[in-house]
């Protein structure tokens, strides 16, 4: 473990938080020419690698949950692969109902695999699809056909992708990130067997298991004008 790891870590097991600037003085007791800029990349790395976590602008704490890992399917990965193929361009991320299954108490009937795309690219990536694809629909056409869709093939559901979602890559394949999830598992209609008990039940145990960062997930919150809701589960969670 390099020097300015065991430096702040030592920190870390002695105060609950360590600022930026904290780090930045610890560290020029050995570098005595260290850079700001340089311990500001330290510290993210340190939180990429999962040693430590951001709390809030320019604080860390260690890690206490475990970072939340997706799983990525064989559709996620064919869907993936044609819009990275068809769409470079287009900001879109990919997930599945199947994350559910480890944050309820009642695994949900439906199943579904969510394409979140720039508003003015879903019409093209809903034809291309189709292309390869069966049971591929617009949001706003899947809320008024689900009852008739086949169980055996799970849809594929289009919809708006929020400028500056949190998203990350995995794989090649782009995926919304927990704070993300959580934010639409709560908001959005695709959700809507989620009330009351059941989405308080997914945010304590997301909480509870894993780390997550609140201000991204607060910021996603303020893009759909929907804060004080989320907040409130927020606070209600831990």
């Amino acid at each position: 473990m390099t020097e300015y790891r065991k430096i702040i870590l030592n920190t870390l097991q002695k105060v609950d938080v360590i600022t930026t600037a904290q780090a930045y003085d610890l560290c020029r007791k050995k570098e005595k020419e260290v850079p700001k800029s340089t311990v500001g990349r330290r510290l993210h790395t340190m939180e990429k690698e999962g040693l430590i976590e951001r709390v809030g602008h320019g604080c860390y704490r260690l890690r206490r949950n475990k970072l939340f890992d997706h799983t990525i399917t064989q559709e996620m990965k064919r869907i993936g692969k044609i819009l990275n193929d068809a769409f470079p361009l287009v900001s879109w991320c990919v997930w599945t109902s199947d994350i559910l299954q480890s944050l309820t108490r009642h695994i949900p009937a439906e199943r579904f695999i969510l394409l979140d795309v720039e508003y003015d690219s879903r019409e093209a990536v809903h034809l291309k699809l189709l292309e390869v694809l069966k049971n591929v629909y617009l949001s706003e056409v899947y809320e008024k056909v689900k009852g008739t869709i086949p169980e055996n093939k799970p849809p594929v559901i289009i919809r708006n992708f929020v400028s500056q979602v949190p998203v990350v890559k995995k794989e090649s394949i782009r995926v919304p990130t927990l704070e993300k999830m959580l934010v639409d598992f709560a908001l959005d209609d695709v959700f809507n067997f989620l009330q009351g008990a059941e989405i308080a039940t997914v945010y304590e145990t997301a909480f509870s298991r894993y780390a997550i960062n609140q201000n991204r997930m607060l910021r996603y919150a303020d893009r759909r004008t929907s804060r004080d809701r989320i907040e409130k589960l927020i606070t209600n969670a831990k």
